[in-house]
């Protein structure tokens, strides 16, 4: 006896996909070995159509047809076959929906300087047809399209990285990733950037800054090795020192000016922050309302951390180094009396404010700002003041 099959109703579909299927109700006694739907633009799609085989034995089967044509009528019919034959299920029809869907597009900001922008754009769904061109749009004005400023970068989908050269130093720029497609161009959500500006210090030493917010910030640690008025900051080399220091010091990761100075910028102890001539004129060291704001515009400090991270330079390769900030941060430890610590794990920045609790204590704190590797967290710490961190200028 040959099985008995039922064609279900297509109710899910779009411009190019539907979801097609049918009920093995009986066997016929014997097992189906085969199962599925005929599919064509024509009736009787089991004689000039395309065949889809859906798995075997009874009961319910569905699948989802690809590469159909928008706002076209398809007929199907199921289908069952047994030791004895196949049998056909009724014929139903659909129309597909007009139009291909549109591709889904994102956005992402991976590095800046004074004059470029590394982009990246990911098209995780084509919608059905081919994308024949894709890139990323930039402009000073919102809503930038093909029409203006546009990379190319291929065909297809996936990841993409798109380089933006000639850009202006603290400009805001508005950028969109598109996809084309023969039905047209479709952009992601937007997003915006400001590229850095540079600053020099006393001894000619060049920084990057970056606008974040309504702050301008060093976009690298400071490294100078004299105050704004010309006066020279003794360099302390030896780490047994660094626990009772009370005037100013700075000094190298490990003493080795050559491999860490250019990375991560100088150590200082905070009776160097407390001249208030640390940094070039015109910046300070941050108080903590100045690091509370920054903390604030990424959303809280539990995950500030990550996007003040740069993406690189950290002992761990994590999802949370995304430095969707600009501000770059690298774990250039510190020192204490203990030595030299936590290079690679730890970035520990000065607060310019003294900690409350060294009001009530003989050794007396300052609060600093601290990200550790793995973490998206920013942490406000309370540091020794004879030791050495990290220096950040903000400008004023």
């Amino acid at each position: 006896m040959l099985p008995q099959v039922t064609t279900a109703n297509v109710s899910t579909f779009t411009g190019t996909t539907a979801i097609a299927g049918g009920v093995v109700v009986s066997d016929g006694w014997s097992p189906v070995t085969d199962r599925g739907v005929y599919f064509g633009e024509n009736s009787d799609p089991e004689i000039s159509g395309a065949k889809m085989q859906i798995g075997s034995g009874p009961g319910e089967y569905e699948s989802t047809l690809t590469n159909l044509k928008p706002n076209t009528t398809y007929f199907i019919k199921a289908y069952a076959t047994n030791i004895k034959g196949t049998s056909l299920g009724d014929q139903v029809s659909f129309i597909t929906k007009p139009g291909y869907d549109l591709p889904a597009i994102t956005t992402r900001i991976n590095g800046l300087t004074t004059s470029s922008a590394s982009v990246a754009g990911n098209i995780t769904y084509d919608g059905g047809a081919e994308i024949i061109a894709r890139g990323i749009c930039w402009s000073t004005t919102q809503n930038p399209n093909i029409s203006g400023n546009s990379t190319n970068e291929g065909t297809g989908n996936g990841e993409f990285i798109s380089n933006l050269t000639g850009l202006s130093s603290l400009t805001t720029y508005y950028i969109r990733a598109y996809a084309t497609k023969s039905t047209g161009t479709s952009y992601s959500d937007q997003l915006s950037f400001t590229t850095q500006g540079t600053l020099t210090d006393i001894e000619g030493n060049q920084y990057s800054t970056q606008p974040i917010g309504n702050q301008i910030w060093m976009a690298e640690n400071l490294k100078t090795t004299k105050l704004s008025d010309g006066t020279s900051i003794p360099n302390i080399t030896d780490p047994a020192l660094w626990g009772n220091l009370t005037s100013p010091a700075y000094c190298w990761y490990n003493n080795d000016e050559v491999v860490n100075k250019k990375t991560y910028g100088g150590l200082y102890n905070w009776y160097t922050v407390n001249t208030s001539k640390l940094c070039p004129a015109g910046w300070h060291v941050p108080n903590d309302s100045d690091w509370a704001k920054l903390i604030t515009f990424f959303r809280g400090t539990d995950i500030a951390g990550g996007k003040l991270k740069n993406k690189s330079g950290w002992r761990s390769a994590d999802n949370y180094s995304n430095n969707e900030s600009g501000f770059s941060g690298l774990p250039g430890g510190f020192v204490s009396y203990s030595g030299f610590q936590s290079l690679d794990i730890q970035a520990s920045w000065w607060f310019s404010t003294i900690s409350e609790s060294s009001l009530l204590n003989a050794i007396k704190f300052a609060n600093s700002l601290d990200i550790l590797d793995g973490y998206p967290n920013a942490w406000s710490g309370s540091e020794q003041l004879s030791f050495g961190l990290s220096i950040r200028c903000l400008k004023d």
